[in-house]
């Protein structure tokens, strides 16, 4: 099949930094897969901004035993990550992807109280705002890791089922934003695999997502 010309307006020439594009491109971008002639690796840029779940621990060089991480209790928006759902009647809702979201949220519920009720501590992601792109997060911290710190970065997908992230990172910037906050900003290290694809098609997703709400339109 012959691909459409990419118009002058979607030319970009950054080159990701997670190497070749997966097929998850030319399933949710299908008219934006082929790149300009010239650069096998250049596309369009995938970054969103959004309030969602997470946790950055850094490594303090492994002081102290770690804490079990419990998930948040309740998710702020549904998203179904895959074409038309914007669209679909009510038969089609996939049910079985919505019930097994609340299972785990229910399960990660009650063993949270669990642990709380013996006096175990654990850690909450806390619902922040994060640009997210497929190289890299931006978020707001009370912590100050300086360039070059390692940790790790966990944070939820709003998709049935609910996706987790979890992945090695290392910090590259970190500026003052406000009394005793900080903007870090992390690149992912070997994100790949299901995770990798899951935030692609989510940050894909969202940014179309977004583009329809701009503009007035159903998304799909």
């Amino acid at each position: 099949m012959r691909s459409e010309p990419v118009p002058a307006r979607k030319q970009h020439k950054r080159r990701s930094l997670l190497g070749q594009l997966p097929d998850v491109r030319s399933i949710f971008l299908p008219e934006e897969s082929s790149p300009p002639s010239g650069d096998s690796l250049s596309h369009p840029p995938l970054n969103v901004e959004d309030r969602l779940p997470l946790l950055f621990l850094p490594d303090n060089n492994n002081d102290g035993p770690s804490l079990p991480i419990a998930s948040p209790a309740f998710r702020r928006r549904p998203l179904i990550a895959f074409p038309r759902a914007a669209s679909l009647p009510e038969s089609e809702v996939p049910w079985i992807g919505l019930f097994q979201s609340l299972d785990m949220r229910l399960g990660r519920i009650l063993d949270s109280l669990g642990r709380l009720s013996r006096g175990e501590p654990i850690l909450l992601p806390e619902v922040l705002p994060v640009r997210l792109s497929e190289a890299a997060a931006t978020f707001p911290s009370r912590l100050s890791p300086a360039p070059g710190t390692f940790g790790r970065l966990l944070l939820e997908l709003p998709t049935l089922p609910v996706f987790e992230i979890d992945s090695p990172v290392t910090v590259v910037s970190c500026q003052p934003q406000s009394p005793g906050e900080n903007l870090v900003t992390t690149l992912w290290k070997g994100l790949e695999g299901e995770m990798r694809e899951n935030l692609l098609q989510y940050l894909i997703l969202r940014q179309r997502e977004i583009l329809a709400f701009r503009s007035h339109v159903t998304p799909f």
